[in-house]
């Protein structure tokens, strides 16, 4: 079996790329979560400061239970004001830390 773009199931000529003036989003990671927080309620944490995209909360894949940490898909580039007004506020009694999130790694 050869490996193609439409096996690992991307066809060609979906992907657009984003056109000149668009905005465009951008991910935060959020750490120091409570371990019983929801996507639902990471996302009502930012929505006062910034529209949510998508909202995530990383789980165990073997327990399914929280890892502490999570990620939020912001609808801004300009995410420095966003970062200043939720980093350090408190969630369900733990102070959480907000930054841009880093491109993932590939794993060798």
């Amino acid at each position: 079996m050869r490996w193609t773009d439409e096996y690992i199931g991307v066809r060609r000529g979906t992907i657009e790329a984003p056109k000149r003036g668009a905005s465009m989003s951008k991910t935060l990671y959020v750490g120091n979560l409570p371990w019983a927080i929801t996507d639902d309620q990471l996302e009502q944490v930012f929505s006062p400061f910034t529209e949510v995209v998508a909202s995530r909360v990383i789980t165990d894949r073997e327990t399914g239970r929280s890892r502490g940490f999570g990620f939020v898909e912001v609808s801004t580039e300009d995410v420095d004001p966003i970062i200043r007004s939720v980093n350090g506020t408190v969630v369900g009694g733990r102070e959480i830390t907000v930054n841009e999130a880093k491109e993932r790694q590939t794993r060798m």
